[in-house]
């Protein structure tokens, strides 16, 4: 019977039916770093260079197989998941074995496979494995040696647990219990457990949405406020938890008095004692209900960021409250964090998401607005879009284009509910505080309170200059040419603007050479 080489090569080679007997020739291949240090959970390394060798050689009818029967996050080696995820990619439709030039070369940029030897590491894979038949059998060999890793680390955990100064979580303990006895089954039984989960609809047990503030606070969710830097965005979030700290009914008959409920605050720009205190005071708000979260730094405190969430998630826990602010979402995102990134941005408000649902709270978060001022109003939230594809509920603040004293409250995108009626507000005096002062609904949509928002904020000297010398009809180029240099306005400063405003230029109309006159366009 032909015998096959050993994959280990500690000195061994394997008889057909796979009893080891010593030998004193076989090439040996080097020790990787797991085989080299002192592993607590269990491995078998050998397996897995097997495994990969009988891949090699055998060519795409193996590799088709194998790679419906394990997961690659099951080899212990990173050397060895990397070849693993190289053989299941290459093209291998020939069955009379991969082509290792090619897997060397697209393996070239990993660090693993190189410290092993890149190219000769995977040649001698397959020089060590005389046959392909085993492959199955070492394929269960490494499932089961990741089964047994992931019991030892379960009931590593549960050792944890119940070793840990804290008071152990009874439900945490279950919960990994029933882990720990799934997978001595699948030891036992030698299957593996796929993580795929299916539920039809028809189990599924339809829950009604539960509005904290009807079409703009839902339990459970997060709503993002949105709006330019000094459009009272915090101003307006103090009313809320002062509404919320007594059980007030909403304004504007926008909803009944909701429960009186906790309020946590995350405030990453303003001070508590000089800015939040006397708001809230100012909104006659229950002090007692509402509490600042801060986080241990060193010696010192500081306001919790996203990655901070064990430390927001003990905050909910011992407080159970009915709304999480946070103010603004910039401050708390942590240091580093590229917020024009998609992932980014989900990966941000994701966990936060699941904690509002598992908690039942609402979540309040005060952003600002692209700078920017183009395209629709939902495309003015800055950073990635994806906050705003996260978040169910998308609110915006707007001075009034009609009424620069006063500020609307619109709605941008609700995706549990009708995008509510615009509100409106003024923010008035209280004893040098600011306090909010509904004055009353709107039919107006928010583009055109953004809309107004994009004009004034993309009001350059060059465009009020312009709009001010022809308000009242056409004017000579010349003149107006010769005014804008006694104001320090450049010529391509004022083509600009006459372009963006859209200014025509024509002769003066019976005259013979008569000189250029500007105008507004006509509407």
């Amino acid at each position: 019977m032909r015998q096959e080489k050993n994959p280990l090569g500690r000195g061994h080679a394997r008889t057909g039916k796979g009893r080891p007997k010593s030998t004193s020739d076989t090439k040996t291949l080097p020790q990787t770093p797991r085989e080299s240090s002192d592993l607590r959970h269990p491995a078998d390394v050998e397996s897995e260079r097997a495994l990969l060798g009988a891949m090699l050689i055998g060519g795409g009818q193996v590799v088709e197989q194998i790679r419906k029967s394990i997961l690659a996050a099951m080899f212990t080696e990173p050397a060895h998941e990397a070849i693993f995820v190289a053989c299941c990619e290459a093209p291998n439709a020939d069955d009379a074995g991969l082509d290792t030039s090619m897997l060397a070369s697209a393996l070239s940029g990993d660090a693993s496979v190189a410290a092993l030897g890149g190219p000769q590491y995977l040649a001698r894979l397959a020089e060590q494995v005389g046959s392909a038949a085993n492959a199955n059998h070492y394929a269960n060999k490494v499932r089961r040696a990741w089964q047994r890793r992931q019991l030892a680390l379960c009931a590593e955990g549960i050792c944890f647990a119940v070793a840990s100064d804290d008071e152990p979580d009874s439900e945490d303990i279950l919960r990994m219990g029933d882990e720990v006895r799934a997978l001595c089954g699948e030891v036992a039984s030698g299957k593996h457990r796929s993580r795929l989960r299916m539920t039809s609809l028809a189990d599924i047990t339809p829950e009604r949405v539960r509005w904290l503030w009807p079409s703009r606070l839902a339990h459970g969710e997060i709503t993002l406020l949105n709006a330019e830097p000094g459009v009272s965005k915090s101003i307006l979030s103090v009313d809320i938890a002062a509404r919320l700290s007594h059980g007030d009914a909403w304004p504007l008959g926008t909803g009944d008095a909701p429960e009186r409920g906790r309020v946590l605050i995350i405030a990453g720009e303003d001070c508590p004692s000089r800015t939040i205190r006397p708001r809230l005071d100012a909104a006659g708000a229950d002090l007692d209900m509402v509490d600042i979260v801060d986080v241990r730094d060193g010696d010192e405190h500081r306001p919790p960021d996203l990655g901070d969430l064990p430390e927001i998630r003990e905050a909910v826990e011992r407080k159970r409250p009915q709304l999480l602010i946070i103010d603004p979402l910039a401050a708390a995102m942590p240091g580093g964090t590229d917020m024009t990134d998609a992932v980014t941005a989900r990966r941000a408000l994701s966990p936060l998401s699941r904690l509002a649902r598992e908690y039942d709270f609402a979540a309040l978060i005060v952003h600002h607005n692209r700078k920017s001022a183009d395209g629709l109003a939902l495309h003015r939230v800055s950073g990635s879009a994806q906050f705003a594809a996260t978040a169910r509920i998308v609110l915006g603040l707007a001075p009034d284009p009609d009424d620069d004293e006063q500020v609307g409250l619109f709605g941008l995108k609700n995706n549990l509910a009708r995008v509510p009626e615009t509100l409106l507000y003024r923010v008035v005096d209280a004893g040098g505080v600011p306090r909010i002062e509904w004055t009353g609904t709107d039919d107006r949509k928010a583009d055109a309170f953004f809309g107004a928002a994009a004009r004034n904020s993309c009001e350059t000297p060059a465009i009020a200059f312009l709009r001010e010398s022809l308000a009242n009809g056409p004017r000579p180029a010349s003149e107006i040419e010769s005014k804008a240099a006694e104001l320090d306005i450049s010529k391509s400063q004022l083509r600009t603007a006459k372009g963006r405003l859209g200014v025509a230029s024509k002769r003066q109309a019976g005259v013979t050479n008569g000189p250029w006159l500007w105008s507004m366009p006509t509407k």
